[in-house]
C-alpha cells in the first residue's frame, strides 16, 4: 500500500469511507482524475475486521444488477429471477463490502439510479445481512453526483489535503538521497509547488535541486502531458487544475506554467525558501557575531543604534569586509547569507547560484546547528 494513504489527510479520507460503510451505507467516493495509487487497498486494510472484501471491475454494458449477480454469486440457475430484492437477500451475497471499480460516463447513470434503489431496499436489512457497495467516481464522472438517499453516503476527495500532508509526502520522497539544507529546500519546494496534487508533488520530490529552481519548462511539460493545452474550458476540482488546501482553492502549478503565470510560481519557491534559509541566515549571524565580535563595532542607522549582539548580516559583512585577516570562506559565506536574506525580504527568489552555495557550504544536518551563546 502506498505510503501516501498513511499520511493524516488521507487517512481521514479513507476512515471517513470506513465509517459510512460501517453503518450499513454504500458510498459513492468522488476522486480528482490524478489522484494516487491504491485506494481500494488502504480501504480494504481499515475495513478487513468488519465485511469481507470483493473488488470487481464493471463492464458498462451490463445492467448493475446483472453485473452484480454474475460478479458475486457462483452456482447461478440460469433460470433464476435476478431481481435486486433476490440479490440482497442471498446468502452469499450477505456481509460484503465491494469495490466496483470502472465506472465511466458511459454507465454513470444505469450505476446512479441502481445505487438509489439499492439504498432504498437494503434500509430493512438488519446490519449483519447488509452488503455496502463502494463506487469510486474518477474525474468527470465525479460530476454526476446521486442525490442523497438514505443508505447512500458521498464522500469527496477535495479538501481533505492540507499543506502538512504534503510537506510529509514530499520528505518520504526525497528519503535520505539527500541531507541538509539541499534536502530541506527541495522538501519545501516541491511541497509548495505541488500544492494539493499529490503526483505533481511526487514528481518534483524525484528532480534536482537546480530543476526544482527553475521549474517553469518542467511544469509546463507536466500540464501538456496531462493534455491541459486541450481541456482548458474546464477548471473543476476534479479535473485537478483546482483543490481545497487548508480550506484554500488554489490552482495547480502546472496550470499556472501554462498559462504564463510565472510570477505566481516565484512566490511559491519564495515561500520555500523563507521557511527554510531565514533559519540558516540568523544561525550563521548570531555564529559570526560571536566568533569576530572583537572586531565589530556598534552601528548607527541614524535612527537607532545596534550594539554588536544584534548587527544584522548586512551591517556584519560591510565591517568584516573592511577588516584584514577574515576568513574568505567565512566573507563569502556572509556575503552569500546577505544577498539572500535582503532577497527573501523584499519578495524576491534567492539567485540559484546562491542557493546551491549554500547547500555546499552550510551543515550537513540540522542537529549540528547549535545556537550560539549570547555575548
Amino acid at each position: 500500500m502506498s505510503a501516501f494513504w498513511s499520511l493524516p489527510g488521507p487517512s481521514r479520507f479513507i476512515e471517513s469511507i470506513a465509517t459510512e460503510a460501517r453503518a450499513g451505507n454504500s458510498v459513492w467516493v468522488e476522486l480528482p482524475k490524478f489522484h494516487p495509487a491504491f485506494l481500494s487497498s488502504a480501504l480494504r486494510a481499515v475495513l478487513a475486521d468488519d465485511y469481507v472484501w470483493k473488488y470487481v471491475s464493471m463492464d458498462p454494458t451490463v445492467r448493475p444488477s446483472e453485473f452484480l449477480f454474475t460478479q458475486c454469486l457462483s452456482g447461478l440457475d440460469p433460470q433464476s429471477l435476478r431481481s435486486l430484492g433476490n440479490l440482497i437477500r442471498h446468502p452469499e451475497f450477505c456481509g460484503r463490502a465491494i469495490w466496483v471499480d470502472g465506472l465511466t460516463s458511459d454507465g454513470v447513470l444505469s450505476w446512479v439510479e441502481f445505487l438509489l434503489e439499492y439504498a432504498h431496499v437494503t434500509r430493512s436489512l438488519r446490519p449483519m445481512e447488509q452488503t455496502v457497495l463502494v463506487l469510486p467516481a474518477v474525474g468527470e464522472v465525479a460530476a454526476t453526483r446521486p442525490k442523497q438517499e438514505a443508505g447512500l453516503s458521498i464522500v469527496s476527495w477535495d479538501g481533505f489535503l492540507d499543506r502538512l500532508d504534503m510537506d510529509l509526502y514530499a520528505a518520504i520522497l526525497v528519503g535520505n538521497r539527500l541531507t541538509g539544507l539541499a534536502k530541506q529546500i527541495t522538501i519545501a519546494i516541491a511541497s509548495e509547488i505541488g500544492g494539493g496534487d499529490p503526483e505533481l508533488v511526487g514528481f518534483l520530490a524525484r528532480l534536482e535541486l537546480e530543476q526544482l529552481l527553475s521549474p517553469l519548462d518542467i511544469l509546463r511539460t507536466f500540464a501538456t502531458e496531462r493534455m491541459w493545452e486541450t481541456n482548458s474550458q474546464r477548471n473543476e476540482w476534479w479535473t485537478g487544475k483546482v483543490c481545497q488546501l487548508d480550506c484554500e482553492q488554489v490552482e495547480n502549478s502546472a496550470l499556472l506554467a501554462l498559462q504564463g503565470r510565472q510570477d505566481e510560481i516565484q512566490q511559491l519557491i519564495w515561500r520555500a525558501e523563507v521557511r527554510t534559509l531565514f533559519p540558516v541566515i540568523e544561525y550563521y549571524r548570531q555564529k559570526y557575531v560571536k566568533q569576530y565580535a572583537r572586531l565589530l563595532t556598534p552601528y548607527n542607522d541614524g535612527y537607532e543604534v545596534y550594539d554588536v549582539p544584534n548587527l544584522e548580516i548586512g551591517a556584519l559583512r560591510w565591517q568584516l569586509s573592511r577588516r584584514p585577516g577574515i576568513d574568505f570562506g567565512d566573507l563569502s559565506l556572509i556575503n552569500d547569507l546577505k544577498n539572500a536574506r535582503n532577497a527573501l525580504a523584499h519578495l524576491r527568489v534567492v539567485d540559484p547560484a546562491i542557493v546551491m552555495r549554500l547547500c555546499v557550504s552550510t551543515p550537513s544536518t540540522t542537529r549540528s546547528m547549535k545556537v550560539p551563546h549570547r555575548l
